[in-house]
């Protein structure tokens, strides 16, 4: 997809999105639009996991143009990559009780009733200690939460980063082609040794090398990607995503090889 045809497509999908922001925000109670009353708000827990990326940036990218936006409830990751709830599951960041420090790690919204894009960027790997470049998304809607308003354990990582754009009737061909059970790995925390899975981790890591490959490439060569400009993502991320999907689609559940590659670039 190249610049234009996403700018076209943004200015379709935002009049649509805006509609849906306008709604949920009338819910707010506060002069600031990322605030609300604690009653009618949700909290969504989760870690952010291509590596576990501490002092990331979550977000609901309600409008789908690939960056945060005024008004879309955000968060910043923990020291272990975790947001609303701690690893050890002690600590609650959206408690009445918890301190500033705390609720900057929460991550709350009034209930959408439809689906919505979960993103996160920067950040650095508390494995490796480098920064993460690059962006990361999960598709969520409201049959994601339970009885008591709450979505939680929710990973975002490259595995959720691409089914965020595949076509629900073309998850069996993305099933086929990684050899993966998507009711079970979609939301699998695969770098934690209860939930580590070979098939998962090596598809993960796959789409992440080509994703931060091209990527760079992208952000390097199109000023818009990143810049002050509204129309365009904060990293070229979303596209290459977007394509690897279109090439396992296309190819009805062949995964991506240095044969087919080149279609994704």
């Amino acid at each position: 997809m190249n610049l234009l045809m996403y700018k076209t497509r943004f200015k379709r999908t935002a009049i649509v999105s805006m509609v849906a922001v306008f709604t949920l925000m009338s819910g707010c109670t506060s002069d600031d639009p990322d605030e609300g009353s604690s009653s009618d708000r949700n909290s969504l827990s989760g870690t952010a996991v291509d590596g576990y990326l501490a002092g990331a940036t979550v977000y609901l990218d309600f409008n789908e143009n690939g960056r945060r936006n005024a008004g879309e409830p955000n968060a910043i990751t923990d020291k272990d990559g975790y947001f609303s709830t701690s690893k050890d599951g002690l600590t609650d960041y959206c408690s009445s009780g918890a301190t500033t420090q705390e609720k900057a790690h929460c991550l709350s919204a009034i209930e959408t009733g439809f689906e919505v894009i979960l993103r996160t960027y920067g950040g650095f790997d508390v494995y490796t200690g480098e920064p993460f470049m690059g962006s990361m998304s999960a598709k969520i809607s409201a049959a994601d939460f339970n009885s008591n308003g709450v979505l939680e354990d929710q990973i975002i990582s490259p595995i959720t980063s691409l089914l965020t754009e595949l076509a629900e009737d073309d998850r069996s061909a993305f099933e086929a082609a990684y050899n993966l059970d998507l009711d079970v790995d979609e939301n699998r925390d695969f770098l934690s040794s209860g939930g580590f899975d070979a098939d998962t981790t090596n598809a993960a890591i796959a789409f992440h090398k080509i994703v931060t490959i091209f990527s760079a490439v992208l952000d390097d060569y199109y000023e818009e990607i990143g810049s002050d400009n509204q129309s365009f993502p904060i990293s070229s991320s979303i596209f290459i995503y977007e394509a690897i999907a279109d090439v396992v689609r296309t190819g009805g559940g062949t995964k991506v090889t240095a044969a087919n590659v080149g279609g994704v670039f």
